[in-house]
């Protein structure tokens, strides 16, 4: 079980690398089954030493401009 657990940890932390701009943590983690984002928010920060919104925000910094949406 625990190994299942971890598993769904690590595919929210790259849904949460490849997220698009509309998509939030909250429906993130509920695709792969996470419902108390509380207890998912600690846990995450346990595994990963930073919080979900902290991988989604230094994803979405770090992208290549090229994918980011023109501003035309």
């Amino acid at each position: 079980m625990r190994y299942l657990r971890r598993a769904r940890y690590r595919k929210v932390r790259e849904a949460l690398r490849d997220a698009e701009p509309e998509e939030h943590i909250t429906e993130i983690a509920a695709k792969w089954g996470f419902t108390h984002m509380g207890r998912f928010s600690v846990d995450y920060r346990r595994q990963f030493g930073e919080t979900p919104s902290q991988t989604l925000r230094r994803a979405r910094t770090t992208r290549p401009s090229a994918m980011l949406p023109s501003s035309d």
